[in-house]
């Protein structure tokens, strides 16, 4: 009796440091995107932020991020839409995705988590990406009631994450008009 009680008592612990690891790998999650693509997306004419996406990449079935370019007024000025893909030898993978492709992601995501898109300025972002940056580093924080948070990041052996992390306004509260979204945020709570 005394070995049985030993062995659950063991399982209990196993099954709580195990939850306590994925909530806390959960809480902050990194999607990186280098500095040279940032730089091309900042440069499509009229830009003056980045909009973010959560989405599931349907490829890996997995969370990631898209990011767009956005005018003063919100609206999206590409219909190429960037994705990260994962990280191949210590550096940041991404693909363009089409509209329609970047709508079913943002679908797939809204269908089974909270919902929510977040922009930050492209002055934000080239501050970020000024100096050592390799370019920037999105988290999605629990903390910050599903907020984007953006910063920089460097490759001394591995991605990490520098500097403070700016959080993004969140959407559609600070952002924009329904039709200006890929897909439009049904709740933001």
């Amino acid at each position: 009796m005394r070995n049985l009680y030993s062995k659950l008592v063991a399982t209990a612990l196993l099954f709580a440091v195990s939850f306590s690891a994925s909530a806390q790998s959960s809480e902050a999650q990194s999607f990186y995107f280098s500095k040279d693509l940032i730089k091309i997306v900042l440069s499509e004419r009229g830009c003056e932020g980045l909009r973010m996406y959560p989405v599931i990449d349907e490829g890996r079935s997995t969370n990631s991020v898209i990011i767009v370019a956005i005018d003063e007024r919100g609206n999206e000025l590409s219909s190429k839409y960037q994705i990260f893909t994962g990280i191949r030898e210590n550096n940041p993978t991404y693909s363009s995705l089409k509209k329609s492709d970047a709508q079913k992601a943002c679908e797939a995501y809204f269908s089974k988590n909270k919902q929510f898109v977040s922009q930050v300025s492209k002055a934000l972002v080239e501050s970020i990406v000024s100096g050592n940056s390799l370019g920037i580093a999105i988290q999605l924080d629990a903390n910050q009631k599903g907020n984007f948070m953006v910063s920089g990041y460097v490759n001394p052996g591995g991605l990490k994450t520098t500097g403070d992390a700016k959080p993004g306004d969140p959407c559609p509260n600070a952002c924009g008009e329904p039709r200006q979204y890929l897909v439009f945020p049904k709740s933001t709570h």
